[in-house]
């Protein structure tokens, strides 16, 4: 595939984003196949931008320590 048109920064943000978006619905929400379908992605709930919740939810895996801590 030809990415030429995005910058390489973006791309990961892209695959960090569809990654996290594919976990919460399967595994959370237990979507299949069959519900797949019918999904439907909204931008705003009563004419608020949603977007930022998943920008939250990424800040706050920066806290979270990559290497447990030393006892």
């Amino acid at each position: 595939m030809d990415f030429a048109t995005e910058k390489e920064n973006n791309l990961r943000e892209y695959c960090a984003t569809s990654y996290y978006i594919t976990t919460l619905l399967v595994d959370a929400y237990t979507f299949d196949n069959q519900s797949w379908n019918k999904l439907i992605f909204e931008k705003k709930a009563d004419d608020t931008d949603i977007g930022w919740t998943l920008g939250y939810t990424l800040n706050l895996t920066n806290l979270i320590p990559t290497e447990t801590p030393a006892r």
